[in-house]
């Protein structure tokens, strides 16, 4: 999926996925030459990063887009734990990444 993104990206100044949750902002691309729009963001204290997407180029790709490369969209699992990791390795939607037990 990350590599489908990176591949779009040159035409774009991002490229992000969006599911039926919204955008996935943490799995974008973002070009460098939005370095400056983000900066002034941050100095105005606009602190969503969907808020630049109306200044620059977008590329949205959709949620049939990423089906075939990732189904299910595990990719957008939300893993804060070693039992969220757990769970979807046990699911078998990633191989077991060999973690130490805490």
């Amino acid at each position: 999926m990350i590599a489908y993104l990176c591949r779009e990206a040159p035409a774009w100044d991002v490229v992000v996925p969006r599911d039926r949750g919204g955008y996935e902002p943490l799995h974008a691309v973002y070009g460098r030459q939005v370095l400056p729009r983000v900066e002034a963001m941050l100095r105005s204290e606009r602190l969503k990063v969907d808020a630049l997407f109306p200044l620059v180029r977008v590329r949205v790709v959709t949620e049939e887009e990423l089906a075939p490369l990732d189904p299910g969209l595990v990719g957008f699992t939300n893993i804060n734990t070693p039992e969220d990791l757990a769970r979807i390795v046990h699911e078998g939607h990633v191989n077991d990444p060999g973690l130490p037990d805490r």
